[in-house]
C-alpha cells in the first residue's frame, strides 16, 4: 500500500467523516455505539465508525479504542476505528497508538497511515522516541511511513528536537514541514540550516517558512547570513540574504 494511496484513503475518512457529521448531530453517543454493536456486517460497521469520527465524548473514546486493539477485527474495521479516533483521542490514547504503531512496524497493516497524523496532532512527548525511530528507518519499502512520522514530529517539536529536524531538511517531500518546524521554534542553532531555503529552486512555503524563522531569530541569524554572501551564489539568493540583513537589526 504506497504512501499516495494511504493519503487518498486517509482524506476519503476524513471527508465521510465530516459528512456523516453533519447528518448525525441530531443522534446520541450512545445511540451510534449501539448501532456499531449491532452491525450486522463490516460494511455497516465502517460506516458507523465513520459517523464516530467527530465524537468527542470519553465513551466513544474508549469504544473505539478498544476496537483499534481488537487482533479479533478484520483490518479494516481497526483501520476506521483508529482513524474515527481524531475527534475523541487524547493524551490518554498516547499509549494505545504507539502500541498500535509498534506492533504495525512489524506486520506492516497500515494502521500507521492513521495512527501517526494523530500523534502528530496530539503532539505528547512520550511519542517522540518512536517516531524519530520510525522516522530514521529511511527503507523503500515504508511507503511513507518514516516520512510521514518526520512530519508528525515537526508539528509539536521543540528545541530539544532541532537537530534531528535539520538532520531531515534535505528530504524534498518533507522539507516544508521541517522549516515550518525550524522556524516556529527559531533556534539560533538553525540560522544556517533556515538560510539554505533562500534559494529559488525551493519551495515558496520553505522560502517562507526560512525568511520567518531567521527574522524571528534576529540578530544571532546574522553570523549565518552574512557567511552566506562570502560565496558566489544565484543572484535571487544573494538579494534575499541582504534584504534579511536590512530587516535584521
Amino acid at each position: 500500500m504506497n504512501r499516495f494511496f494511504l493519503s487518498l484513503l486517509a482524506a476519503a475518512l476524513a471527508l465521510a467523516a465530516t459528512t456523516a457529521g453533519r447528518a448525525d448531530s441530531q443522534t446520541d453517543d450512545a445511540a451510534l455505539l449501539e448501532l456499531l454493536r449491532n452491525a450486522p456486517d463490516e460494511e455497516q460497521r465502517i460506516d458507523v465508525l465513520d459517523r464516530l469520527a467527530n465524537r468527542t465524548s470519553e465513551t466513544v473514546r474508549v469504544a473505539l479504542e478498544t476496537l483499534a486493539t481488537d487482533d479479533a477485527q478484520p483490518g479494516t474495521t481497526r483501520m476506521h476505528a483508529i482513524c474515527a479516533l481524531q475527534g475523541a483521542a487524547n493524551h490518554d490514547s498516547v499509549p494505545v497508538l504507539l502500541t498500535i504503531l509498534e506492533q504495525d512496524l512489524s506486520q506492516r497493516r497500515g494502521f500507521w497511515a492513521c495512527a501517526i497524523p494523530l500523534l502528530g496532532s496530539l503532539g505528547d512527548r512520550r511519542s517522540v522516541p518512536l517516531l524519530m525511530q520510525i522516522a530514521d528507518l529511511n527503507e523503500e519499502h515504508l511507503a511513507g511511513m518514516d516520512h510521514m512520522a518526520i512530519e508528525a514530529l515537526a508539528a509539536f517539536g521543540d528545541d530539544r528536537d532541532v537537530r534531528f529536524l535539520e538532520s531531515k531538511s534535505h528530504i524534498w517531500s518533507v522539507r516544508p514541514a521541517v522549516f515550518q518546524a525550524l522556524s516556529r521554534i527559531a533556534d539560533p542553532s538553525s540560522a544556517e540550516t533556515l538560510v539554505t531555503g533562500l534559494y529559488p529552486e525551493d519551495d515558496p512555503e520553505v522560502l517562507a517558512a526560512a525568511q520567518s524563522g531567521l527574522r524571528r531569530i534576529g540578530a544571532p541569524a546574522r553570523p549565518a547570513l552574512e557567511a552566506a554572501l562570502q560565496f558566489p551564489a544565484d543572484e535571487v539568493f544573494k538579494q534575499r540574504v541582504e534584504e534579511l540583513l536590512k530587516d535584521i537589526p
